[in-house]
């Protein structure tokens, strides 16, 4: 079965009926949008087929219930529950209830890159991610969002509001990146440990065109097992997750260095500036040019 990627502006056009909601119209939610179910209703036309999106997304529940499936996984979320479903992971949402109240909230890549501490808490995080949060921290969450919300209704100056927005979702990823933490100290788990192990050390040597062999090699397991334990945790292969780390060190260098594209293809390990190109437009839907030139927006 084909799984469909949708940018949100699409998303919006084909399974949202009547978006009341003035921020559908007034911000660029290709890049961010945060909507309050309590606050505004919208007709999603539920259930939803199984999909993809071009950005990451939050849910967080208050009241009511909602059932999603992201990757490998079904949830039923309710108070105090938030799911994290990265970019590019096959998702649906079967059911909200009517009086369902809390946030959804997504945001893409170019928005992380905006900001170091965003881009540092986001690569803390083990993806897709289900979190209950106990009583205190609920709160701060939900306030957290909240401000966020009610911060983008505002009429600011653009970028006055942008970087607000980064913050407060900087604030809400470090909650979620404690959470996790303590999480993981408590279950410690031999997979979760491989997983995160596997990320630190891809990090440092994407720019050196490592093998999966290599990886393996270095993590001292078969590149079979490692292949494996990536796909149970992540629903994605060890070389999907290599694709999109170069993906993002690509665009990191594209916005916020002047080197050239035949220069960053030689860091990124490429043989050529053409490979370089081809590879970024099948993952990104845009040449690397095409891209460079989106940093006016920010």
């Amino acid at each position: 079965m084909k799984i469909n990627t949708f940018h949100p502006v699409d998303f919006k056009r084909l399974f949202i009926g009547n978006p009341t909601d003035k921020l559908w119209f007034q911000m660029d939610i290709d890049h961010f949008f945060i909507h309050s179910f309590h606050s505004e209703k919208v007709d999603l036309k539920l259930p939803l087929p199984l999909h993809k999106k071009t950005v990451h997304d939050i849910m967080f529940i208050v009241h009511g219930s909602s059932a999603r499936l992201a990757g490998l996984h079904r949830y039923e979320l309710k108070k105090a529950d938030l799911l994290f479903v990265p970019r590019l992971t096959a998702s649906n949402t079967e059911f909200m209830t009517a009086d369902i109240e809390g946030y959804y909230c997504h945001f893409s890549d170019e928005m992380l890159q905006t900001q170091p501490l965003l881009l540092d808490f986001f690569n803390q995080m083990i993806l897709p991610t289900y979190l209950h949060f106990p009583e205190p921290n609920f709160q701060r969450v939900n306030k957290l969002l909240q401000s966020l919300w009610e911060v983008s209704r505002e009429k600011k100056n653009q970028t006055e509001q942008s970087r607000l927005q980064a913050f407060y979702l900087a604030c809400i990823l470090a909650e979620i990146s404690l959470l996790i933490k303590e999480e993981n100290q408590q279950k410690p788990s031999k997979g979760n440990k491989l997983y995160k192990d596997f990320l630190s050390l891809a990090k440092t040597k994407i720019m050196h065109g490592w093998t999966l062999k290599q990886y393996a090699d270095a993590l001292n397991i078969t590149p079979n097992h490692l292949n494996k334990t990536i796909k149970m945790l992540s629903n994605r292969s060890a070389n999907d997750l290599l694709n999109e780390l170069k993906i993002q060190e690509a665009k990191v260098l594209l916005l916020q260095t002047p080197s050239t594209l035949a220069e960053i293809a030689y860091l990124l390990g490429f043989t050529d500036q053409a490979h370089f190109g081809k590879f970024f437009k099948k993952h990104n839907n845009h040449t690397p040019s095409q891209y460079r030139k989106m940093i006016d927006m920010y």
